[in-house]
This record gives structure tokens, C-alpha cells and sequence, in this order.
């Protein structure tokens, strides 16, 4: 199975990774992992941090920068391209990164036919998931419409 993530920069009172976007990667224990993320100083290190602790535990990671995170299309058609590689084993996570991220993670989903959209929620604490609340809402993108 593959999984896309999108990854933003956290909020300015938590300089780690999320631990709700790990907890959805181990969670998901995806064979791939694909990082969309911003050019954002923080966006970048919170995907390096993941890519790495990924690739410590031999999961497979690429990191897809986004140019402008907030141009819809481009988000589109980056996540879009990932998922078409392999539509019937790819879910998107769209929890993280800008709202247009989010936005651009069920468009494309939904375009390419992807296995599951889900996104990660749980109780919040200054804007992120609190440890040990997070769960996955999961839809089936064909199902949308």
C-alpha cells in the first residue's frame, strides 16, 4: 500500500514533528511513503524528520516539494500525479500543511480514484492532536460523488 501525506510546518509552539502524522504512518504501515510538503523551512524539516524515521524502520520515502502550497493547482496536480502511479493500493492523508493541501488532497483523490481519503483528527491542544488522541476518518473518495 502507498500513502501520501501532506506535511506543514506546525504550529510556532511545537518546533517537533507532529506525532499524530507519525501515528498515521504506523498506523497505515504503508509499503511507500510519499512526503508533500511545503518549501517552508518547517514544512521541509518536519518531512525530513519523518523520511527519516521512515527509512530507519525500511520503509520506502520520497519528498515531493510543493513550490506554493496555497496554489490549488499545483497541489492538485502533485498529489494527483503521485496517485495515479497505483490508484487501487493509494490512500492520501490530507490532515497536514496548508488548508489548500487539505483541499488538494481530496480532489485528487477523488480524480484519481484512489483506495481511501482519510484524515487524521483527535482531541486539539494549540492547534495540533493531542498524543494519544489521534484516529483516522476515512472515506471512500469513489463514493464522494
Amino acid at each position: 500500500m502507498n500513502l501520501i501525506l501532506t506535511v506543514g510546518a506546525g504550529t510556532g509552539d511545537n518546533p517537533t514533528v507532529d506525532s499524530a502524522l507519525w501515528w498515521a504512518i504506523e498506523t497505515n504501515k504503508p509499503e511507500k511513503l510519499f512526503l508533500v510538503h511545503s518549501a517552508a523551512e518547517g514544512s521541509l524539516r518536519n518531512a525530513q524528520a519523518l523520511g527519516g524515521m521512515a527509512g530507519e524502520i525500511g520503509m520506502e520515502t520520497e519528498l515531493h516539494p510543493l513550490n506554493d502550497p496555497d496554489n490549488l493547482m499545483e497541489c492538485v496536480e502533485t498529489i494527483k500525479r503521485l496517485a495515479e502511479k497505483a490508484p487501487q493500493v493509494t490512500k492520501i492523508n490530507g490532515f497536514s500543511g496548508t488548508k489548500t493541501m487539505s483541499a488538494a488532497a481530496e480532489i485528487a483523490a477523488i480524480e484519481a480514484e484512489c483506495k481511501e481519503l482519510q484524515f487524521t483528527t483527535g482531541d486539539r491542544e494549540k492547534g495540533t492532536v493531542k498524543s494519544g488522541t489521534a484516529r483516522l476518518e476515512t472515506t471512500n473518495p469513489g463514493k464522494v460523488f
